[in-house]
């Protein structure tokens, strides 16, 4: 586990302690235990770089379809430049006519788990089986303790700065991190691991996002998103203490890093 961060872990901690209840960013599950909303597993995730791309035919082998190549396109903004994926590619990899395979970036990292769905649309006998979540990338070298700062002070729209394991007492990722909110997506269950931390004992654990850490995302996601605005402005009394709580984890940690720099 890193012993230096450009963060302040703790802090997060810190603050919800202070709220009734005594709460904590994270929280131990059992092994056991099946998934579960505000769970941090691992998977295949996507996400958007600069390109996507679409394959047609290349070296098509009738009788070894194994073997076969592919060519890889860049997929335009311009649907005119889209050609129609080829009928031996529509062929192996089981498309309808009006379909291509769209390629795009992926990378197998933890993710936060949201909410279960099932939907017959494709089978009405058996069902797919998904979760909605947001995918947790890993803060790299060019992001520097000034941007991380401002990630943990909710001061960007599409992120949330996640706390890393800051001992081996209590859960946590191993690296400093952030929700990229607008690589929000489904992942089918078939895909998902429970993600394990360790125990000073070397014992293994699973672990989720508390509860009071997550409404403290979502009210973060729709605030910054306006996706249920209207909603908002009809229930405004509704949604006061909510309201109330996240403004008020955000004033904590702005007071603290004022009192840091003075």
């Amino acid at each position: 586990m890193p012993k230096e961060f450009k963060g302040i872990p703790k802090l997060y901690d810190n603050i919800l302690s202070l709220s009734e209840g005594d709460w904590t960013f994270y929280e131990w599950l059992d092994l056991k235990s099946d998934l579960q909303v505000g769970q941090i597993c691992c998977a295949p995730a996507w996400y958007e770089k600069k390109k996507r791309w679409f394959f047609t035919t290349a070296n098509y082998e009738r009788k070894n379809e194994a073997n076969s190549t592919w060519y890889a396109h860049e997929y335009s903004s311009e649907r005119s430049k889209n050609k129609n994926t080829d009928s031996n590619v529509i062929k192996y990899f089981d498309l309808d006519s009006t379909e291509n395979l769209i390629a795009t970036a992926g990378k197998y990292r933890p993710i936060l788990l949201l909410k279960y769905y099932e939907t017959d649309w494709w089978s009405q006998t058996y069902p797919k089986n998904s979760w909605l979540c947001f995918p947790i990338f890993e803060y790299k070298q060019r992001h520097n303790q000034t941007y991380i700062f401002e990630d943990m002070k909710l001061n960007n729209s599409d992120r949330f700065y996640i706390p890393p394991q800051y001992n081996s007492s209590n859960p946590g990722i191993e690296l400093e991190s952030s929700i990229l909110l607008h690589s929000i997506q489904f992942v089918e269950q078939r895909y998902i691991y429970p993600l394990e931390c360790c125990l000073d004992n070397k014992e293994y654990k699973h672990f989720k996002i508390s509860e009071k850490a997550l409404k403290l995302i979502f009210f973060h996601f729709m605030k910054n998103t306006d996706i249920l605005n209207i909603f908002l402005d009809r229930k405004k009394k509704e949604n006061h203490e909510e309201n109330n709580e996240y403004e008020l984890f955000k004033m904590y940690i702005e007071d603290f890093f004022e009192d840091v720099s003075t």
